[in-house]
Formats: C-alpha cells, structure tokens, sequence
C-alpha cells in the first residue's frame, strides 16, 4: 500500500483548513492510501510553525507520494514540502 502526505494552506482559515484535509484523507483511503495527514501527526500542545515543519517534513519523507490541496501555492509550509517532495523523488498529485 503506498503512502501519500496531505499537504496544502492551513493559515488564514477559520478551522485551518482542517475539513479539505479530512475530506482528502476520507477519498485518498477510499483509494487505498495509507494517508498521512498533518492534522494528526503532532502533538496536542501549541508548537511554533517551525517545530510543526519538522514534524511534517519528517513525516513526509516517510511517504511515496504528495497530494497537494488547492490552494497550495500561497502557502510558504505547503511549498517547501513540494520542494522536498520533488527533491526525494515522490509522485506529486495535485487536487
């Protein structure tokens, strides 16, 4: 089974974004994923942005492919995960 990393904006919404990655972790397991979705990879305590990148870019190296959420273009976490992605030579699908 292959592992995919949910990555995409998560700053400047109400909720985080948190439902389009729930919405994409329900339709990539639906697809036999086995997802990793960063909602669900930290700790329950407040973290600074940088101490959730390097949960998040140690989960996803741990990952075969990225699926990137619309809107992954504005967002300055989202872009470094693709660059890291495309650096480690994963399959990147785009939302």
């Amino acid at each position: 089974m292959k592992k995919i990393y949910i990555s995409g904006p998560i700053k400047g919404y109400a909720d985080g974004n948190i439902k389009a990655f729930k919405n994409a972790q329900i339709k990539l397991e639906g697809e036999n994923y086995l997802v990793t979705n960063p909602f669900e990879i930290t700790p329950d305590t407040e973290l600074t942005y940088e101490e959730y990148m390097r949960y998040d870019i140690r989960a996803l190296t741990f990952c075969d492919v990225i699926y990137m959420l619309k809107g992954w273009e504005q967002s300055k976490g989202a872009n470094l995960e693709l660059n890291v992605a495309k650096a480690i030579g994963l399959k990147i699908i785009y939302e």
